[in-house]
């Protein structure tokens, strides 16, 4: 009977905490909705998913589509961003290289999220010595600064994505693992969590069904914020060839591939439309990651 009564009570409570869920997550919409420096980047963001998720659509050129009679063509309306030494099309680079950057920006991200995800719950969850020994592994990770760790990583691992997906998931898996540990640190006491603990839930049940879920809210702005921190990260390490390699369109790849016309007055455009799109995605990415931090900080009610 004792157990039924446990069972119905966080059956009761458990439904309260969904309900107070979704009016959570619907306020934070709301709130988002209204920031107009994050919707603005948002739609940056959806467009950028458009040029990532379709292409050829969008280029009228494959990337690696060479003509050596149209080399050096200035912006146009035939190519709105002119063409390369090798008479490629730029704008085509650019727009199929964001798929690349976006890749590499979010699967780092998401590994990350899942290695630091793990390692920032068990902390939370067991403390103790765990606790200790994961945070100050950590620190160690953390007192290096993530691009130089990434280039030291790639350097030791050789070029590629796949090499620069993992590298960029190693220097940010720190970070991710304490934003993750205090993050679950604010709901673990909470009523629902104890009445759960109480009818025998298991850790791995705790973390992923209670816990977890409820502390979505700054992890989701982290991860936000950090896939820009990934591409800008992807951009750097291409540029001095420990990343993608050429003819791969990455956006970095394309600088480095342009930087012996920096100073070339009259093929300006080389390098300046590369770096001004992982501006503008590295900008977009911000401007909605705090947009989301903002509709997630109560302190910001009106």
């Amino acid at each position: 009977m004792h157990t039924e009564a446990m069972e119905r009570l966080n059956k009761k409570k458990k439904n309260k905490s969904q309900d107070k869920a979704v009016g959570v997550w619907a306020e934070v919409a709301y709130r988002l909705s209204r920031n107009r420096a994050a919707v603005f980047g948002l739609v940056i963001i959806l467009i950028l998913v458009l040029f990532a998720l379709f292409p050829q659509a969008f280029a009228g050129y494959g990337y690696d589509d060479q003509d050596y009679s149209r080399i050096f063509i200035a912006p146009c309306a035939e190519h709105p961003m002119g063409t390369d030494d090798l008479g490629r099309d730029i704008f085509s680079r650019v727009v199929y290289g964001t798929r690349i950057s976006l890749s590499v920006g979010l699967i780092s991200m998401l590994c990350s999220l899942l290695l630091g995800g793990l390692l920032g719950s068990l902390s939370a969850v067991n403390g103790g010595v765990s606790d200790n020994v994961i945070m100050r592994i950590c620190d160690v990770f953390m007192s290096i600064p993530g691009t130089l760790l990434a280039i030291s990583i790639c350097a030791a691992l050789g070029t590629g994505m796949t090499n620069l997906i993992i590298a960029i998931t190693i220097a940010l898996v720190p970070s991710f693992s304490r934003t993750v540990r205090a993050a679950i640190l604010t709901v673990k006491d909470q009523e629902y969590i104890e009445a759960a603990r109480a009818i025998g839930a298991s850790k791995a049940r705790l973390i992923l069904r209670h816990m977890f879920p409820n502390a979505l809210g700054p992890i989701i702005v982290r991860a936000t914020l950090d896939v820009a921190g990934g591409i800008t990260t992807a951009a750097a390490l291409s540029f001095i060839g420990l990343g993608v390699a050429p003819p791969t369109p990455e956006w970095g790849c394309m600088l480095t591939q342009a930087k012996q016309y920096i100073t070339s007055l009259d093929k300006w455009y080389i390098v300046v439309f590369p770096g001004v799109m992982i501006m503008i995605t590295v900008f977009a990415l911000n401007l909605f990651g705090d947009g989301l931090r903002d509709a997630f900080d109560p302190r910001s009610k009106n």
